[in-house]
Parts: C-alpha cells; structure tokens; sequence
C-alpha cells in the first residue's frame, strides 16, 4: 500500500470510533482465512507438481505437504519419494518347487522392473514369461545415501573385541575409568615409548566440516573518482548450481588411518594438520574459536585474538580440522602446506552431472523441477523489455535444443 492510498483511506475513517475488539478479531478471521487458503493452495500446486509426467512416484500420486511439519521435511519427502533411487532384491516364489530366488527390482513410474538374466523386465512381461512364478517380499538393499551407523565407523580401529568386553567390565566391577579404543582414544603412556602414530589430541567429530559461513565487508569505504561509475552486483544463491553440476559421494565411506596416499587420490573427509601461507586476503580453511567460526591464516593469533603483526612459528601457525578434501585441494593451491594426515574417510562411488549426456548427479533432477518453477515465477527484472525478454527466451530455447 503506498502512502497516497493509505491517507485516502485513513480520511475516510478519521471520525470513527476505533473499536480494538472488533478490529483484532478481523484482523485474526482474515489472517487465518488468508493462511489456510494459502496452505491448501500450496498443497494442490504440490500435489500437482510432484504427481504427475515424469515426476510421478511409485505411488501413482503427489507428495502431500500435510503429511510433514516443516518445509524443509517436504523438501526431503519429495526427493526421497519422487529422485531417490533405491536398490531393492525381491522375492520369487515357484509354483512348482520350494525354492525362493532372490532378484534385483527398481520402481519405475508405472510399477517396478526386475532383473531376469542380465535384462531389466517390467513385472508384467516377467510375470507372463514365468507363469509359473509370483512375487513375494521385497528386501532393501542400498540407496545412494548411506546413514551413519549409531555407534560409528568402529572398524577403523585396530583392537580385540575380547580385549574391550573385559576392560567395560573391570570398568563397573571396580569402578573405575579405563581409557580405551572405543571411548577416549588410546592414549600414550606417560614415560615410555609406547604410543599410537597418527593419534590427535582433539576429538575426532567428523561433522566439524561442516562449519558454517561467515559474511565480511572486503572494502567499508571507496571514493568514487571524477567521471566513475560502479555498480551493485547480486548473486543468486550458488545452491542450486552446487546441488546440480557438483561431484557427490555415494554410499559408505573407506575409513582410511595409516599407509596414506597422496591427498588427491581421495574424495570425501579427511582430518589434517594443515599451514596457512602468511600473505592471503582471503583465507580457504576455518577454524573455530572463541564460539565463532573464524578464517585465520595463525591459530594462536586467532586463539589469543591478536591485533599486530604474526610472529609465530609453523606450529603455532598450523590449524587441526576435519575438511573436504577438494577443499583441502584448493587450500593447496593458495599455498597451504598439509603437515600431517590423520584420518580418510574416502568414498569409492560417486556421482556428478555430466552436461554431455544430462546424466548423473544425485539432486539433479529435483534442482530442475523446483528452480524451473521458481524462477517462471519470479519472471523477469521489472528493467528488462519486451525485447530483451525475447531474445533471452529465444537464447535459451536454442541452448536447450543444442
């Protein structure tokens, strides 16, 4: 509403006695009709979108935005309904024998298909071919993303199961703390030689990588010269671009501690001791400290919150933290030096876009649906003609063609 129409109206209603009670549950009736319209349309726009053509679920039906709490839990409920494609063995039971064959099935948008000697059939044709057969439970076996197990990736460790069963129960018969593999690390014993190579003082979380953002100011204050022009420049988010062109990995990790390769050999997280170069206006690493996620090219200038000039050494300079490894590679590039190489954890399979055959990538197709709808909804820049607006449409008819 702008202020021309609001004083039209407020002179309207100068002289009027302003009823609170009357106004407020106004207000709150329209707010509420405004909402619910407002939900059950986007539930229809919902229903429609994720049912129908070539985004139709093996249900036959759209992803319901009334079964979710959050919109961030529709987000993943139409992915996981619609994009992610789960591996499954199913059964096959024979009329004429006892024997149960367990094959491969994959849902397709009209069913599901099976695996029949090399040979992807839908149920249907296989069903025809051995009339003698029918279906009977199905089994999952995997899906590109692979969940954590709840007490972790236990097996990297080298130690005797026996040997821990007996210490848990010294542990509640003495009543006692006894540091061992599966709690604190093992530890060095203070005065002898006996210790483990490649241990790290800090807990190992492998969700330190993912840190967080921090925004800054690159420049508070430029003074425009005579006759110069400068301009504001916006960038739409990246994460669309990132989630559909970017590499993913899939599956379970390798859990990687000694006998390490070159860095580069490796895709997915690695936990490292790493040297900042003295001379770079835009750190690649963080670091945290002090509750604040920080790009420091010292530690201890960061731990200590120092001002002036660094005069520590490569220790005292050196940061410890789980990383990507292509961002550790790009750290590399910029002049950081690893130190040392504590833990791997590598993924084999992986998955990334491939522009030449619009294959691949493990959020492409999901990226496509909702940012085509997005941005036709957003339209054009009211800056932009009728002109440009066709040549931008024609450009973009024509990329999609080559």
């Amino acid at each position: 509403m702008t202020g021309v129409i609001f004083l039209s109206w407020y002179k309207t209603k100068t002289n009027e006695v302003f009823d609170f009670a009357k106004e407020i549950k106004e207000y709150c009736c329209s707010d509420t009709t405004i909402l619910r319209e407002g939900v059950l349309r986007f539930r229809d726009l919902m229903l429609e979108v994720t049912g129908t053509g070539k985004t139709k679920n093996t249900h036959g039906q759209g992803v319901d935005v009334l079964d979710y709490v959050t919109i961030a839990s529709v987000c993943m409920g139409v992915y996981k309904t619609n994009f992610l494609k789960e591996q499954y063995d199913l059964e096959v039971l024979r009329h004429d024998t006892d024997d149960i064959d367990q094959i491969p099935m994959t849902f397709t948008e009209k069913g599901f298909d099976v695996l029949d000697h090399d040979t992807w059939k839908s149920s249907e044709t296989f069903l025809s071919e051995n009339p003698q057969s029918k279906f009977g439970q199905r089994k999952f076996v995997k899906s590109p993303l692979a969940h954590v197990p709840s007490e972790g990736y236990t097996k990297r460790y080298n130690h005797s199961k026996s040997s821990i069963v007996w210490l848990e129960w010294m542990m509640k018969e003495e009543k006692m703390s006894i540091q061992h593999a599966l709690n604190r690390g093992e530890f060095k014993i203070p005065g002898t030689k006996f210790h483990v190579d490649g241990y790290c003082q800090e807990t190992n979380e492998v969700f330190e990588f993912l840190g967080g953002g921090r925004t800054d100011t690159t420049k508070l204050y430029y003074k425009v010269k005579n006759e110069e022009k400068i301009k504001y420049v916006d960038f739409t988010s990246l994460y669309p671009w990132t989630n559909k062109y970017c590499r993913y990995p899939l599956h379970h990790p390798e859990i990687i501690t000694k006998d390490f390769e070159e860095l580069d050999t490796y895709f997915g997280l690695c936990k490292v001791k790493i040297l900042p170069p003295r001379h770079l206006y835009h750190a690649v690493l963080p670091y945290r400290c002090h509750g604040k996620l920080t790009f420091p090219l010292c530690r201890t200038c960061a731990d200590t919150k120092h001002q002036g000039k660094c005069t520590h050494n490569e220790q005292e300079r050196s940061i410890t933290g789980t990383y990507a490894t292509p961002e550790v590679m790009v750290a590399k590039e910029k002049g950081y030096r690893v130190l040392k190489l504590y833990e791997v954890w590598h993924f084999p399979d992986d998955t990334q876009y491939d522009k030449q055959t619009n294959s691949g990538g493990l959020f492409t197709n999901y990226v496509q649906l909702f940012l085509k709808i997005k941005q036709e909804a957003s339209g054009f820049p009211h800056t932009v003609g009728q002109r440009k607006k066709n040549e931008t449409t024609f450009d973009c008819i024509k990329k999609m063609k080559a």
